[in-house]
């Protein structure tokens, strides 16, 4: 249950690595590549990385001992090769973030084992670099791991933003899906639905073929803080998509999602609804129709205007006109190097 003034929670267990990696060194053998992205504001980096194919479970594939290293604003170069002993690697991406200070810390950050040094002090204002004590300290950064990604999936992260694009119509959408359908494995997502991973995670499940969905944190939050809280429901059908599918027919599903899942966040974490902002990306970061629940006071990437489409709106549109998300157009960003930018390109579309 949340605490009374909603600043903690720990219901669902804590998210953990696959069973198969090493418990003491999950990451062992692991290879810098290049660095995707990082963010100042939310102290992220991601990073594009290798580890031997045992690591992340079954054989490497043939391509995954490319690792294409992209300068920031040079060409894209590419380098081949196995890792040590010849070993086969695979891909991965690896995003380190630091975690949010907890007030049971408070006393061992603010103690005398914490060094203070001086950087800038003017008036009454002062800065500092701090260095809390190790079994502080340590518990600061985690990383998420996600483990034989495809090439692609890693270099489609990087590049600058070169602004918004539209999609008119729904056969410029379908022509684009075949494109991203062949670069991004959905296995993980069949897992979880058919039981097979992350069950320890599951925070609601509903069998229902047609209208079901199931429940889970996002690897983004560490289910400690209410405020940052960040869930995903993905629906069981495999044959929607994106947002551009829906229909008047799929009310049903969405109205499930929408109202069962708030039910289900009151439920075990103490979040009214009022405090709820569930919203579907367009375009999405892999194709099978899901539905992204956080914290209104959680700044997460991917909830702002360009890219989120709130549910309750979508809902709404669909009630009005059954065929609003195939007909209406949508914009959304695109990174200079995107494989998507190429293809609206080759359409004539730019």
């Amino acid at each position: 249950m949340a605490a009374e003034d909603g600043g903690s929670v720990c219901t669902p267990k804590r998210c953990r690595l696959s069973e198969t990696l090493d418990a003491e060194r999950p990451l062992r053998g692991l290879r810098l590549v290049s660095v995707l992205s990082k963010n100042p504001r939310s102290k992220t980096i991601s990073l594009h990385c290798q580890l031997p194919a045992e690591q992340g479970g079954g054989e490497a594939s043939s391509h995954n001992t490319l690792a294409r290293v992209m300068e920031e604003d040079g060409p894209e170069t590419s380098k081949e090769g196995p890792g040590e002993g010849g070993k086969p690697m695979n891909n991965a991406v690896l995003i380190l973030e630091k975690t949010s200070f907890h007030e049971t810390d408070l006393d061992a950050v603010l103690g005398h084992a914490t060094t203070f040094h001086l950087q800038l002090q003017n008036d009454i204002y002062s800065s500092y670099l701090t260095r809390p004590p190790p079994e502080v300290n340590g518990k600061i950064p985690r990383a998420n791991a996600s483990h034989r990604c495809a090439i692609c999936d890693t270099c489609v992260k990087r590049g600058r933003d070169v602004g918004m694009l539209g999609a008119q119509s729904h056969n410029v959408c379908v022509c684009v899906l075949e494109l991203l359908e062949s670069q991004f494995s959905l296995q993980w997502v069949y897992n979880i639905l058919e039981g097979r991973a992350e069950q320890d995670r599951v925070v609601f499940d509903d069998p229902d073929p047609e209208n079901g969905f199931v429940l889970v944190p996002d690897l983004k939050w560490d289910q400690k803080e209410a405020t940052q809280l960040y869930l995903v429901a993905i629906c069981r059908r495999r044959n929607i998509k994106s947002l551009r599918d829906l229909t008047g027919n799929h009310l049903p599903l969405l109205e499930n999602v929408f109202l069962r899942s708030q039910a289900e966040v009151l439920s075990h974490f103490g979040v009214p609804a009022i405090q709820l902002r569930c919203y579907l990306h367009y375009q999405p970061s892999y194709y099978h129709l899901h539905v992204h629940i956080t914290h209104l006071a959680a700044d997460v990437p991917g909830s702002g205007v360009e890219r989120a489409h709130l549910l309750a709106d979508v809902i709404h549109d669909l009630r009005r006109d059954g065929d609003a998300c195939r007909s209406r157009p949508f914009s959304f960003p695109l990174r200079s190097n995107d494989k998507l930018l190429a293809r609206f390109r080759d359409a004539g579309r730019l």
